[in-house]
C-alpha cells in the first residue's frame, strides 16, 4: 500500500496542482469528506468551500467551486469549475464581493432565475475569505 497521493486539481483554464501529499480534505455536494492513501476508488461532485491537503511541509489549501472529484489507485483528481491558491486570494476584493452579492440577493428567493448563480458565488466569496484568513 502506498505512503501517499498524487493530487491533481484541473479547472477549464489550467492546472493548478498536482503533488505528491499525505492526505486530502475535500467540499462534497453532501459535506466534507478525506482521503487517505489506500481509500477504496470513487467519485464524487463537489461542493464550494475549501480543499485542504497535507504534505511534508505542513498543510495548504485552495479554494475549490463546484466540480467532481475522483479517486482512484491513489491519485485524487479534482476537476473545478473554479479554483484559487491561496496566494491567489485577494481578502479585500473578496470582501466586496460578498458585499455586493449578499445586496443582489436581497428580496430574492430560490424561485428567482439567478438565485442559484448568486447562492454560489456567495459561498465562494466566503471561502476566500476564510482561505485568506480574513473575516
Amino acid at each position: 500500500m502506498a505512503d501517499e497521493l498524487l493530487l491533481e486539481v484541473v479547472t477549464p483554464d489550467r492546472r493548478l496542482l498536482n503533488r505528491k501529499v499525505a492526505s486530502v480534505v475535500a467540499p462534497g455536494v453532501m459535506g466534507e469528506f478525506g482521503v487517505l492513501p489506500g481509500h477504496v476508488n470513487f467519485m464524487t461532485l463537489l461542493g464550494t468551500g475549501i480543499l485542504g491537503f497535507r504534505t511534508g511541509d505542513g498543510v495548504e489549501a485552495l479554494v475549490v467551486s463546484r466540480g467532481y472529484c475522483e479517486v482512484v489507485d491513489n491519485k485524487v483528481t479534482v476537476l473545478a469549475e473554479v479554483a484559487d491558491l491561496a496566494s491567489e486570494v485577494d481578502v479585500q476584493a473578496a470582501k466586496e464581493d460578498l458585499r455586493q452579492l449578499e445586496e443582489k440577493l436581497k428580496g430574492k428567493g430560490p424561485h428567482d432565475e439567478e438565485f442559484p448563480r448568486l447562492r454560489a458565488e456567495v459561498e465562494r466569496a466566503t471561502a476566500r475569505i476564510s482561505l485568506g484568513g480574513g473575516r
